[in-house]
């Protein structure tokens, strides 16, 4: 599991990087938009293997995790859905992850650096729950 994640793991940093270079990112990278990256990078990790703890084939982890990214990685397509930001959706989906992680380029970053962290830690016990469901379930 550890080899697995470490590969996932350079592979985001290295598409990171290519992206960033490709769309030549002109913000500066201050503590907090590192820290939020690696916060961001952590939890969608330990979704996915939580994801592939609790399903038992490959096919089923893939169907599992559409809904996820759906709504955790694509929340930014929401404001095409729905172009009202009063709307119930959009102040909803100001409080995901990649949100927090957008806003903390702006002027504050304490407030989504705790969401962010929130976000982190619920992940980690989302984790520890399904690696335990596994391993019990195993040693039936």
């Amino acid at each position: 599991m550890a080899g697995k994640s470490l590969v996932v793991v350079l592979m985001t940093a290295v598409s990171l990087i290519i992206s960033f270079l490709i769309m030549d990112v002109a913000f500066e990278w201050s503590i907090a938009s590192i820290g939020g990256l690696i916060l961001l990078a952590l939890f969608f990790l330990n979704v996915g293997i939580a994801v592939g703890l609790t399903v038992d084939s490959v096919a089923t982890t893939s169907v599992y995790l559409l809904p996820i990214m759906f709504i955790f990685g694509f929340t930014p397509m929401i404001e095409t859905v729905v172009p009202d930001s009063d709307h119930f959706i959009r102040r909803l989906t100001d409080y995901l992850p990649l949100y927090q992680n957008i806003s903390l380029h702006g002027e504050e970053t304490a407030v989504p650096l705790l969401f962010l962290l929130a976000w982190t830690l619920v992940s980690f016990l989302y984790v520890t729950w399904a690696f335990r469901k596994r391993m019990s379930d195993e040693e039936k």
